[in-house]
């Protein structure tokens, strides 16, 4: 199952998913808050045994979505979904690319 892409702050769930499967401070509620405060507008997404969240950022002619240290996956079988779900998203946010940080 694949939720749709989220603009804003995930839910108050996110956090405790996040660190219960190792995920990275960089894909948290705290600092997505950073970013929005900043002036960026942040996404998230989730689907079946992975997440991953990121900002997009507009400068020099250019705009693309970043998502560092993510995505978080529950299981490793489940990377690839991951990385479709953010080249599935960075095309409907209309980004010239995507930066994916491991």
């Amino acid at each position: 199952m694949v939720q749709g892409i989220s603009t804003g702050l995930p839910d108050g769930d996110w956090d405790d998913e996040l660190l219960a499967h190792g995920g990275h401070f960089m894909q948290s509620r705290a600092w997505l808050a950073v970013q929005q405060a900043l002036g960026d507008e942040v996404v998230a997404q989730r689907g079946d045994g992975w997440r991953w969240a990121g900002v997009v950022h507009r400068g020099r002619g250019v705009r693309y979505a970043y998502s560092p240290y993510g995505p978080s996956v529950d299981d490793p079988s489940r990377i690839g979904d991951a990385i479709d779900a953010i080249r599935e998203a960075g095309s409907a946010l209309g980004v010239d690319f995507v930066r994916v940080e491991p």
